[in-house]
């Protein structure tokens, strides 16, 4: 799913973090993430993993390619500089999605993500997220294995 099928499929309840460096005028990262509603629950799988209405999930963190493995630190809101000895952008994407979560009063929050992309597992991991379960899903003619990823909404608690 792209990501504006994702922002689409969470409606009003959609919340986007956005990166872009000092020296280069567009976005080079988002992630993308809602506050959860029966209907998202339902289209995503998580009521088998406690999930309700109020709860988060990250549903997208996307990159520009020559954006991935580079190094930055934050230098205001939205805005980075480059900097060798700094975080990958996905971390700081996911450390901004957790606390734009953290300011919507979210209780839990979910990950659901695919077993190759490696980095959203191991962010996951870093920042107190549990593995919870994994299911198969139908996507594009495909079956498919999805992980969900849980953890209590504060931070660094463990569900």
């Amino acid at each position: 799913m792209s990501a504006l099928g994702i922002i689409h499929g969470f409606g009003a309840q959609v919340g986007m973090v956005a990166a872009r460096p000092l020296d280069e005028d567009a976005v080079i990262g988002s992630a993308i993430g809602s506050v959860l509603d029966a209907d998202i629950i339902d289209r995503y799988g998580l009521a088998d993993y406690g999930a309700r209405p109020g709860d988060g999930l990250l549903g997208f963190i996307g990159i520009v390619p020559h954006a991935q493995g580079r190094r930055y630190r934050p230098a205001d809101a939205e805005l980075l500089h480059p900097d060798p000895g700094g975080a990958s952008l996905a971390r700081l994407l996911f450390d901004a999605w957790l606390r734009q979560v953290g300011d919507r009063s979210c209780e839990r929050l979910f990950i659901r993500t695919r077993p190759r992309i490696g980095q959203v597992q191991h962010l996951s991991e870093s920042f107190g997220f549990e593995l919870c379960g994994r299911f198969e899903v139908e996507f594009h003619g495909e079956r498919q294995t999805r992980l969900v990823y849980c953890r209590d909404a504060r931070r660094g608690a463990r569900p």
